[in-house]
């Protein structure tokens, strides 16, 4: 069963701060299990599984999963680590769905799971929302409400337009942590508190109304306003050698960019009316969502 890949569309660094985030599947980037004979396809698995030995859940067949590591099972994907598309999400959605009791599981109201996923999600990264691992077992569309809620989107689709959102390769993977830590810091700054913060608020909120909405004139100028804002007041989450490209987005009507996730690397998230030609100027890599 190959398990997709997530990205968190907006939402970035405003949910700490009671904003709303959706969070959608990335098929581009997939994972499934796989038998095979090297043992060093397993990576850090085992201590993986002893993490979850520890956890004791009633919902999981901890057994099982050691049982099928020492006979060379692993986690084969090509979604790549460091650059914000849930890795990790996606190798504890493909345990779960290989060991755990899917039925119980899918029975929880999602806010529940979310701490399942949360806790588990722990193992590789600290604290965490578990909202990557949501996304990847679920395999929907979510809107996460700044209250806590959780509405999955089953009617959404792509529109037709002219339009077209893209990510944008760094080819510089990047831990998150630290960008976090520098983010909070901006937040506990009072100019921060009064100016910044709200603005980022609101553009955020502007920017899933219309995408939901499928009104992509509207935020065609949102992403114009929010690339603007976050160059601006968050440049320690732009590496130095994008933000060139970034300006040339900033001053052309060619694209826009965004942060992805922590930013700091991996991938950007962009948006055009002209992906060729992005793919032309714009000197990286680039995928189209």
């Amino acid at each position: 069963m190959l398990i997709p890949a997530k990205i968190l569309l907006f939402g970035e660094f405003t949910t700490i701060n009671g904003g709303d985030a959706l969070a959608m599947p990335l098929a581009l980037f997939q994972g499934q299990w796989k038998r095979g004979n090297d043992p060093k396809l397993q990576r850090d698995l085992a201590q993986f599984s002893a993490y979850l030995e520890k956890l004791n859940y009633d919902f999981f067949e901890a057994d099982l999963f050691q049982s099928d590591l020492e006979k060379g099972w692993y986690f084969d994907s090509n979604i790549p680590e460091g650059y914000g598309v849930g890795s990790s999400g996606a190798l504890i959605a493909a345990t779960l769905k290989k060991y755990g009791d899917n039925d119980f599981l899918k029975s929880l109201p999602l806010t529940e799971l979310k701490k399942i996923m949360a806790e588990i999600e722990g193992y590789f990264h600290g604290a965490s929302s578990g909202t990557d691992p949501l996304v990847c077992y679920i395999g929907k569309t979510i809107l996460i409400k700044g209250n806590g809620e959780i509405i999955t989107l089953e009617n959404w689709k792509k529109p037709q337009t002219d339009y077209q959102l893209f990510l944008l390769d760094t080819n510089h993977p990047r831990k998150a942590e630290p960008l976090i830590k520098w983010f909070l810091e901006q937040n506990e700054k009072t100019a921060f508190q009064s100016n910044i913060r709200p603005q980022l608020l609101t553009i955020n909120k502007q920017a899933i109304d219309a995408f939901l909405l499928n009104d992509y004139e509207n935020l065609w100028s949102v992403m114009s306003k929010m690339s603007q804002l976050q160059f601006e007041y968050l440049p320690g989450l732009i590496p130095d050698f994008l933000k060139a490209a970034w300006q040339m987005g900033l001053d052309s009507d060619l694209y826009k960019m965004k942060i992805c996730g922590a930013g700091g690397g991996g991938f950007m998230i962009g948006m055009t009316r002209d992906l060729e030609r992005v793919r032309s100027e714009v000197g990286f890599e680039i995928y189209e969502l």
